[in-house]
């Protein structure tokens, strides 16, 4: 039997090898009075240049600007489409990339921009966040993972030195006991938000299924059903769905009250399935690499790597499939009007004490 992680793994390879693959460089430009520039630019397939390339769908007060190139290692066309926009805040622009109209067959991200005035100097502080793929967000993956399991076994950094020294029945239980601490998590989650659903349904038609299984007191019992049926069907297929939840209730409890409620009510757990149907959605195929300029001097980030003294990161489907995954840059810009103004009080301040100094 496959694992969640498992199958997740497979689904996400098998979605890289079969995706297009368009390619994303973001450059975002902070400027010093905390305007910003954000310029996007993707790459990819000549077929691909008509669909909807970007986060947010480009209306007309974005430049634009398409050029063609040939990739001769794939001896392919390939298009180079630039967008570019300036925004009088960083909080304009997370508005913009939260329009109704973003396209939902993007991630969605959100970008804060904390500007602390020090006299001397000004703070800038800059976090943009790609949220969770995953739809249910009850619990954290830190909840259930070590920081070190996440790296390495999410993410796969340093796995091969981890496990260097380890004999084969170690590896195998270190490997399993991840596998298990990660199925809990998605069954934990996707149960929770099934089981919230049902309550809801339950006060909302005014049935008496709550208080004939008592439902709030079976909870745990209701979790080891739910778990059960996570194995026992298909889970990562498209038939899976909420109906398939409640057939195994009614066979625990040997009646048909649980798949009655899809009976009188079709629709009733369209939320959950439609949760279900996307947690695999939108996976694969695109790189978004992101630069940050910020005003001043750069005194921290989170970043791996630099280009042209700019922090760059690298964002890919499984940096922020299990939690979100934030970008962090902080920097100082000396206010050099504030050493003037200060010199010259400092100055006037002396002038005053000796001119008071030569009429006593």
């Amino acid at each position: 039997m496959k694992t969640t992680v498992n199958k997740i793994v497979l689904v996400l390879t098998t979605l890289l090898l079969t995706a297009c693959g368009i390619d994303y460089k973001i450059i975002t430009k902070i400027f010093p009075d905390g305007s910003c520039e954000r310029t996007m630019i993707a790459r990819g397939d000549s077929s691909d240049v008509n669909s909807k390339l970007f986060v947010i769908d480009i209306d007309s007060s974005w430049s634009r600007d398409l050029k063609w190139d040939f990739d001769s290692s794939e001896n392919k066309r390939i298009f180079i489409l630039t967008v570019k926009k300036h925004f009088e805040s960083v909080a304009e622009m997370n508005s913009e990339f939260h329009k109704s109209t973003r396209s939902a067959d993007h991630p969605l991200t959100s970008q804060l921009l904390v500007k602390k005035f020090r006299w001397f100097y000004t703070r800038y502080e800059y976090n943009e966040t790609y949220h969770q793929q995953f739809p249910f967000k009850y619990f954290p993956i830190s909840d259930y993972l070590t920081p070190e399991e996440i790296s390495i076994g999410i993410y796969g950094e340093n796995d091969s030195a981890y496990f260097a020294g380890k004999d084969s029945v170690e590896i195998k239980r270190i490997k399993e006991s991840f596998d298990s601490k990660t199925d809990t998590f998605f069954i934990d989650n996707i149960f929770e938000g099934f089981y919230r659903q049902l309550l809801t349904i339950c006060d909302t038609a005014k049935n008496n299924l709550n208080s004939r299984y008592s439902l709030e007191e079976k909870k745990k019992e209701l979790h080891g059903i739910f778990f059960k049926s996570c194995y026992n069907s298909t889970f990562f297929d498209e038939n899976y769905n909420a109906g398939s939840v409640l057939n195994w209730f009614d066979s625990v409890f040997h009646t048909t009250d649980f798949s009655n409620i899809l009976l009188k009510d079709s629709s009733a757990f369209n939320a959950f399935d439609d949760k279900v149907n996307s947690a695999f959605e939108n996976l694969g195929g695109s790189d978004y690499v992101h630069y940050l300029s910020m005003p001043g001097k750069l005194m921290n980030t989170n970043a791996s790597r630099f280009e042209n003294n700019m922090p760059v990161w690298k964002v890919t489907s499984d940096s922020y499939y299990f939690s979100d995954y934030t970008m962090k840059a902080t920097s100082r810009k000396t206010n050099t009007w504030a050493f003037v103004v200060t010199g010259i009080i400092l100055l006037l301040s002396l002038i005053s004490l000796l001119s008071r100094s030569r009429m006593q």
